[in-house]
């Protein structure tokens, strides 16, 4: 039989390498945890069992006025959370304590500074005890105290930043106007002299920490938030009113130096792309002039210049209204009185620019945390 040749073949086989999995790199610093709840400093700390035990807080800021926090803590949770006793909690909320608030997304912007004034228990049917806290920032103390007495001629900044002195406050002022002549405070406090100031030159004014700082209201700026209807903007409710609005301003008085008397006669200026105040009332109704009479001025200029900051005054109440917001507006910076949001996706009339005369920064159990704002603005949009 023929014989049968088996060939072998040698086949090699290479080892896969296993490398072994990447590891990852942990941050040096924790992730930081996005909250939607008040953080208060109390004795200087934070205190982390009282804010779990917050049930309603609310945060004011009007044009020109102290900022005022209300507080609202159920008082048997705080009692437990701390000693079972509530010692340290009626400490740290006496009166005359201070009290800072923080809000944003991560609770590092403070939004308040000041002091307690106001204590009280209240408890509905069926609800929990309550305690409730109403503190105000520093501005409160400058409307303490009434004065009588002589302010010798000096340009308005100058003297509030007298004033400001007399409390131990630093200025940061942005105040143009000229030397006023000798004016009498007659039974007022500093904080009314600053308002009447303030309304006069068209001023806005507020309390940051040490610090009181002024800024022309014209002077606002670009608006940093924006609201847009179905989104961040939550409800509004705006309306253009012509009642109270006037055409012209007849400004008269006196002349200090002189003894002389001085009229001038004030008309807005024309709006381009927007129908304003002034300007619907004439076309709409008629003329309507407003005096403004009993002025005490240094020169002519003087008059027509307060009865420009009058008409300029009655024109930004033309639109007016009410919106609230999602969130305590705070990024990029907190919204004050003074500064300007931006309203969209109301149409042609109502969208645009808005400044706030007044805000309202809200937390319950039930909404979270919301910013109610009333607003107002000089012009109406072209349908």
């Amino acid at each position: 039989m023929p014989s049968k040749t088996v060939l072998s073949k040698t086949v090699s086989v290479r080892k896969a390498v296993v490398k072994p999995p990447t590891r990852e790199v942990l941050p040096t610093a924790p992730p930081r945890v996005a909250v939607s709840r008040p953080v208060l400093l109390l004795d200087g700390m934070q205190r982390g069992a009282v804010d779990a035990c917050v049930v309603a807080c609310n945060l004011r800021h009007a044009l020109n006025q102290p900022a005022e926090l209300t507080l609202e803590i159920d008082l048997d949770a705080a009692h437990a959370a701390l000693d079972g006793t509530g010692t340290q909690l009626w400490r740290w909320l006496d009166i005359g304590q201070p009290l800072q608030l923080s809000l944003g997304p991560y609770a590092d912007v403070q939004v308040f500074s000041g002091q307690v004034l106001s204590v009280g228990l209240s408890q509905a049917e069926g609800r929990p005890v309550l305690l409730r806290v109403v503190a105000t920032d520093g501005l409160q103390a400058m409307q303490a105290t009434l004065r009588q007495r002589s302010l010798p001629a000096a340009t308005t900044a100058q003297r509030v930043a007298g004033l400001a002195a007399e409390r131990g406050l630093s200025t940061d002022l942005q105040w143009p106007g000229p030397v006023q002549p000798e004016q009498v405070q007659l039974g007022e406090s500093n904080l009314a002299l600053l308002q009447r100031w303030a309304q006069a030159d068209g001023i806005v004014f507020w309390l940051d920490g040490r610090t009181l700082r002024a800024r022309p209201l014209d002077a606002a700026g670009r608006p940093a938030h924006r609201l847009a209807h179905g989104s961040s903007l939550r409800s509004f409710d705006l309306a253009a009113d012509v009642r109270s609005q006037c055409t012209a301003v007849l400004a008269g008085g006196w002349l200090v130096p002189t003894g002389r008397a001085a009229t001038e006669l004030v008309r807005p200026d024309a709006v381009a792309g927007a129908l304003g105040g002034p300007t619907a009332l004439s076309h709409g109704l008629g003329e309507r002039m407003r005096p403004l009479p009993d002025l005490a001025a240094a020169t002519v200029a003087d008059v027509r210049r307060s009865g420009q900051q009058a008409l300029s005054a009655s024109s930004r109440q033309f639109l007016q209204g009410r919106a609230t917001a999602t969130g305590p507006l705070t990024d990029p910076a907190p919204l004050l009185p003074g500064g300007r949001v931006s309203l969209e996706s109301l149409g042609p009339r109502f969208s645009g620019d808005y400044q706030v005369v007044a805000l309202c920064r809200r937390f319950d159990l039930a909404n979270g945390l919301l910013t109610d704002l009333d607003l107002q603005r000089d012009t109406l949009g072209r349908p």
